[in-house]
């Protein structure tokens, strides 16, 4: 239906949700590669990954690097690649699946969950001594094949204010639109910091310079002085 709205040009669906990662909770986004005009355009310049549902794409701020591994419900996802800096903080610390593989990982949590509840004394010890394992912790209860959210890209020329107004009429769709001045802003903000950065280590290296050539001059006048107190001792010796 959005891809018949007049003035869209691509619609991008991704699905986030919340999974746990060795005790801690990570924000896992999955997207359809075919689809896709916000995750891949970050990838490293030249590098084109066609990804498998077991590997994962992280953001710039993901400790993980390309080629580790993490285990989500008892699955080994391996890392594929890590996208660049996008200046959004949410976007830099997720982690990107396919819808795929979030459907296996679904599958897996399904298997992991118990089909009857053990009585309430039990659980609390199971979870007692399975914190780490839990079904709960590694993905909560979900339907496969849902989509969460559209990202949407005008055709040029489009206007938004015509786009917002034709999607607001589909039902039980909610239309948030983006500020790109933030985002700008943001990354403005990250590129003066790395400047200002670079800048304060150039002031570094030359302010160790200049100590240095300093220092190196009192040496020498020490030097010199010390040269000279031998001359005039070995004059007086001589007279």
């Amino acid at each position: 239906t959005l891809r018949h709205v007049p003035g869209v040009a691509k619609v991008a669906p991704q699905r986030l949700v919340e999974a746990g990662v060795e005790g801690r909770a990570i924000r896992l986004i999955a997207y359809d590669p075919n689809a896709d005009f916000t995750v891949q355009p970050w990838l490293p310049q030249g590098q084109r990954i066609s990804l498998e549902p077991s590997a994962l794409l992280v953001g710039e701020r993901v400790l993980q690097k390309p080629g580790e591994t993490v285990s989500i419900c008892n699955r080994t996802m391996t890392v594929a690649s890590r996208l660049g800096h996008t200046g959004v903080g949410p976007v830099d610390e997720s982690y990107f699946i396919t819808f795929a593989g979030l459907d296996q990982l679904i599958a897996a949590a399904h298997q992991l969950r118990p089909a009857v509840p053990p009585p309430a004394h039990e659980a609390g010890e199971a979870h007692h001594h399975n914190h780490h394992h839990t079904a709960v912790e590694c993905l909560p209860d979900l339907a496969p094949d849902k989509v969460a959210a559209f990202l949407l890209q005008l055709a040029p020329g489009a206007s938004l204010e015509q786009a917002r107004f034709a999607i607001g009429q589909i039902p039980d769709i909610k239309v948030v639109s983006g500020n790109p001045i933030f985002t700008a802003a943001r990354q403005s903000l990250g590129s003066l910091f790395w400047g200002v950065g670079a800048f304060a280590a150039l002031l570094l290296v030359a302010l160790l310079f200049v100590v240095s050539l300093l220092c190196s001059a009192i040496v020498q006048e020490r030097y010199r002085e010390m040269a000279e107190a031998s001359r005039r001792i070995r004059s007086e010796e001589h007279t």
